[in-house]
């Protein structure tokens, strides 16, 4: 970067240091001496910079064009300690000599907030030079490795770990290889969720999860589904990788006791069909029963489902439909129920809702149906029988009463027994008086005293 020298000597660097930046350096090419000192009195300016929310890049996409590496190591020394740096981003084909450099501003730079390693070559050797920083930065907010050839389960599991003893609470984290190429050495696999597992469960702020990797299975993913819970703090949630149809049957069932996640994105699924799709559009609308429809995940407002398989247009329609009643309705269960009892009130099987659910159900459309959906209603019901299932108050009434009934059992069993007892010491005084008389004693005279 940098080849006009002139853009770096009009800079207002005095402005710069006092207003939020986003600085990209592309670091490629042979940098000039003048270009050299701009960069330093760049890097001065930031390291004195009074703006709270910086933000720099370090693209390497072109490091093979040129030396470059004394200028980047000057140009770290002068921003190391810049509290004023936020979010650090490195981009493309960093190596070991690129992590030296980098360690310097790393390592003294506390309040760092965000920081991603994408596409780069680090791999566990060039990560452990920045262990120090992982285990004491306690403000790190986001995390994203993606596409790092080199990064394995080791390299990843070692940064998580470091990131929970740390004790920072981390928003997101994001974990990628499925743009590194095949025939690459390292790749993630399902040993990765056992340290994803563990981070989660220590991150009560983690509502971000992207977690990409071409050789995740099913176990995997029955793993991180065991985290879905209802402390589960993950709201937004994008996976991908080698599972098919058992793996989204296993978060279908986990959806039906979370109430956390609004989004999830399956992306690079490439055994997933109809059958998986249809498990999580079950958990979201469960046609059961009308109990099932009420019961179902109301929280999960957008699902995606990528897959090299294919799915037909009837379940991509069924899933739009998701994320399109979110937007229209505040309250999810209400469009659900109107759509339920709409079918079943056009196929004349209003009988499997239940003949106790129908007070229930005629007030609900009265609030919010429509009048059409009413008078069809009451037409394909046998009226008689309708009215003579209990309203609600006369529900509420009875429950009341047979409180009152079982409470008035309990004071006659315990009056009857207290009419045992005092039998029992009638019984037992007769006996003493005889006892009394038999033994010559005048029983009428101490009566009488």
């Amino acid at each position: 970067m940098f080849d006009s020298a002139s853009l770096l000597r009009n800079f207002n660097f005095a402005r710069f240091s006092r207003l939020p930046h986003f600085l990209e350096l592309s670091f490629g090419g042979t940098v000039t001496d003048e270009n050299g000192l701009a960069l330093m009195e760049l890097a001065k300016s930031m390291k004195t910079a009074t703006a709270t929310s910086s933000h720099v890049t370090f693209d390497f996409r072109r490091s093979h064009l040129g030396e470059y590496r004394e200028v980047l190591r000057s140009f770290c020394i002068e921003i190391s300690g810049a509290s004023a740096i936020h979010a650090i981003h490195v981009v493309g084909n960093a190596g070991r000599d690129d992590m030296r450099c980098l360690q310097l501003v790393l390592s003294s730079n506390t309040p760092l907030k965000s920081l991603a390693l994408k596409e780069t070559n680090f791999g566990v050797n060039e990560i452990s030079m920045i262990k120090e920083f992982f285990c004491t930065n306690d403000k790190l907010e986001d995390l994203e490795l993606c596409s790092n050839a080199f990064m394995d389960d080791i390299a990843i599991g070692s940064i998580l770990e470091w990131v929970q003893k740390s004790g920072s609470n981390p928003k997101s984290l994001l974990i990628s290889d499925q743009s590194v190429e095949e025939n690459t050495a390292s790749k993630l696999t399902d040993s990765i969720i056992f340290s994803v597992v563990r981070l989660v469960s220590k991150s009560p702020h983690l509502s971000q999860l992207h977690l990409c990797a071409r050789n995740i299975t099913n176990s995997g993913v029955t793993m991180l589904a065991s985290t879905f819970d209802e402390n589960c703090p993950i709201k937004r949630l994008t996976l991908g990788g080698n599972f098919g149809d058992s793996g989204l049957k296993t978060i279908a069932d986990a959806l039906e006791r979370n109430n956390s996640i609004i989004s999830i994105h399956f992306t690079g699924c490439g055994l997933v069909s109809d059958a998986g799709a249809n498990a999580i559009l079950k958990a979201t609308n469960n046609c059961d029963s009308l109990q099932s429809v009420i019961d179902s995940n109301h929280t999960l407002t957008s699902v995606r489902v990528q897959s090299d398989q294919g799915m037909s247009e009837e379940v991509i329609n069924k899933l739009r439909w998701i994320r399109f009643n979110s937007v229209l309705h505040s309250n999810a269960v209400k469009p659900k129920m109107i759509s339920y009892l709409k079918e079943k009130i056009e196929r004349n099987s209003l009988e499997g809702v239940g003949i106790k659910m129908m007070p229930f159900v005629i007030e609900f459309i009265c609030q919010h149906g429509s009048h059409s959906l009413l008078y069809r209603l009451l037409r394909s019901w046998n009226m008689p029988i309708m009215f003579s299932n209990p309203s609600r108050e006369r529900i509420r009434m009875t429950t009341l009463v047979e409180k009152l009934e079982q409470k008035n059992n309990a004071l006659a069993c315990s009056l009857q027994l207290e009419r045992g007892e005092s039998e029992m010491l009638r019984l037992e005084n007769e006996k003493l008086w005889k006892l009394l008389k038999d033994m010559g004693y005048d029983t009428k005279r101490a009566k009488d005293s």
